[in-house]
């Protein structure tokens, strides 16, 4: 685990912990996956979450975004139960990860509850206070950036591209309650990187990456 203390110019060694992804709420609280971890040193020591957030059949955290030190969210993925179509959840917590919440989920309770879509691989997650966020998945999803405006229990289908869902997500990033950016994959289209300056309501290109 490296870390910049100069705007990325330069990086240290901190941890030799390795994470999936990586979310920090200031210079010292931060979380990573897998499984879910936290650190309360900027990244110098970590432990285990008080509870593992995800259900048993979609044990595995893919995305991790808390916006304060007691209030998070969790992408959780699970095996395949057709072609394309995969167990998966958004899952909360209040109280800094002692007891988590399934707010949306796809195949994986009895019944399913909020609106997630069931295609695709959940790659990441990202939130913030007011509860809106976004959750991405790789071209091969089809349609694979959906947004959330009411804490993350429904997700609306956000269609890039020329033929209207040409566009999956990388990685995301939520700088405040109006900007955001996505790194998009097209498959032969190529990849864009793409701005939103109003909560992710409408989008810009800002780059095409080579």
């Amino acid at each position: 685990l490296l870390a910049s203390a100069d705007g990325g110019q330069t990086w240290s060694t901190i941890s030799s912990e390795a994470f999936d992804t990586l979310d920090f709420v200031d210079a010292n609280d931060g979380w990573g996956t897998l499984p879910l971890r936290h650190t309360t040193d900027g990244g110098r020591t970590w432990s285990n979450s008080p509870a593992q957030p995800c259900p048993a059949v979609a044990s595995r955290p893919v995305g991790v975004s808390f916006v304060d030190a007691k209030r998070g969210w969790v992408a959780c993925s699970g095996d395949s139960v057709g072609t394309q179509e995969l167990r998966k959840a958004v899952v909360g917590t209040t109280d800094g990860g002692r007891t988590w919440t399934v707010l949306a989920s796809a195949y994986v309770t009895t019944p399913d509850v909020g609106s997630i879509p069931g295609t695709g691989a959940l790659l990441g997650i990202a939130m913030r206070p007011n509860g809106t966020g976004l959750i991405w998945m790789p071209i091969g999803a089809v349609d694979g950036t959906w947004r959330t405006v009411d804490g993350g229990r429904t997700w609306i289908d956000m269609r890039f591209g020329a033929n209207a869902g040409d566009f999956g997500a990388l990685a995301g990033c939520l700088v405040d309650d109006h900007l955001c950016l996505l790194v998009l994959d097209g498959g032969d289209q190529g990849r864009q990187i793409v701005r939103s300056t109003d909560g992710g309501t409408t989008w810009q290109e800002i780059a095409t990456p080579k």
